[in-house]
């Protein structure tokens, strides 16, 4: 159980490692997308037809909801880049010293993360008994 939980807590800390990158690059794309130099170019779509919106309200309500839409999808893709950030941190830790706080800390980022394998990892750990080496 102890090379079980050692090899899931590596593979997780490996895969929240690509998740943080994927969030981090949707944050900065949807940043970009909420920023008020681009108010203009969401009403230009809007009323070309070339943005859809089932927003009601004349294009310049629906750009401000649209980029509402946007800063909210940044925030949310942040917060899942520091829970994936603390989720590497706590598994290569745990994994490392095998202090059960550790495991218990990275079994709660992994699942904030959605980072299963890790997750799974951090509970073999626990099931083991002692300390992970």
């Amino acid at each position: 159980m102890k090379k079980a939980a050692n090899i899931l807590l590596l593979v997780g800390a490996i895969m929240a490692i690509c998740s943080a990158v994927g969030y981090l690059i949707g944050a900065i794309v949807y940043g970009v997308l909420a920023s008020p130099a681009l108010t203009e170019f969401v009403i230009k779509g809007l009323q070309e037809g070339s943005i859809d919106s089932s927003f009601p309200g004349t294009a310049e309500e629906q750009a401000v909801l649209i980029q509402a839409m946007f800063v909210t999808l940044a925030v949310v893709f942040g917060c899942l880049v520091l829970t994936s950030a603390a989720s590497v941190v706590f598994s290569f830790k745990a994994r490392n010293t095998g202090n059960k706080v550790l495991i218990i800390l990275a079994l709660v980022f992994s699942v904030l993360s959605s980072t299963i394998v890790g997750a799974v990892g951090a509970v073999f750990g626990l099931i083991k008994g002692d300390t992970i080496e």
